[in-house]
């Protein structure tokens, strides 16, 4: 196991703090929200997943530049279209403790980060999901930042794809709460935006669905004929990552 570096682990937040409160309607000051607890056998201790979150930014290439790994709800009862819409008034994650109940900030389509939360001596937290999701797990997004979105093209998508493959390179067999995130494997390159967008890859064009995400099947990546062909993004970006094609009900 690789020991993560404080300053890398401080870039990360930073940065995904910045992610998440990028949205111009953020700008407005967040009332305090009322954190009820949801009868959900998801419910998670924030000491382990918090660590879990640290060893697996630990196992990244010092150099990652093209993907970055954001925590996700696992859903039990939302559509994959419901999921990525998934967008709720009041909060969404939050981590309580006995002192003290914390709202995570979160993006449309339940993606978070979570934060380092100093606790009392002997005082443990709990991660709250405001829905319903999977017992002892908690889901992992392959995002490409923000800082590649105005060079999106082909071959950002592959770098993208290297870094995966040599962060999970890097975690070891027996780092059993990482085993999903080892052997993942994306199929699909996943454009949301702020209402409808488009993606155009050369003469094909991908339409964003009701959730306002656009589905690029990563197989038609491969097929372009220069790695320098450009994505074509018609709408204000939210998040781009690598995803899987399960439960869209797309054509093989």
């Amino acid at each position: 196991m690789s020991a993560i570096k404080p300053l890398l682990l401080g870039a990360w937040l930073a940065w995904a703090s910045v992610a998440v409160s990028a949205r111009a309607d953020d700008a407005v000051a967040t009332p305090p929200v009322q954190i009820t607890a949801l009868r959900n056998a998801g419910t998670l201790d924030y000491g382990a997943y918090y660590a879990l979150q640290r060893k697996l930014l630990g196992y990244m290439p010092p150099d990652h530049a093209h993907v970055q790994p954001f925590l996700r709800l696992s859903f039990t009862d939302l559509t994959a279209d419901q999921q990525d819409g998934y967008e709720p008034a009041d909060w969404a994650v939050a981590v309580v403790s006995d002192s003290s109940d914390h709202p995570v900030a979160s993006l449309r389509g339940g993606y978070f980060v979570l934060p380092n939360l100093p606790l009392p001596e002997g005082e443990t937290a709990s991660i709250l999901f405001n829905a319903r999701t999977k017992a002892h797990f908690l889901a992992v997004a392959w995002s490409i930042p923000p800082d590649v979105w105005p060079r999106l093209d082909v071959a950002a998508v592959r770098a993208a794809l290297r870094e995966l493959h040599a962060t999970q390179a890097n975690i070891p067999w027996y780092a059993l709460g990482l085993r999903t995130e080892k052997y993942d494997s994306p199929d699909l390159l996943k454009v949301c935006f702020d209402g409808a967008g488009t993606v155009g890859l050369g003469d094909r064009r991908y339409a964003s669905r009701d959730s306002g995400c656009a589905l690029v099947p990563l197989r038609d990546l491969d097929a372009a004929a220069t790695p320098a062909l450009a994505l074509v993004l018609d709408g204000r970006l939210s998040f781009v990552s690598l995803g899987h094609s399960t439960g869209y009900g797309l054509a093989p």
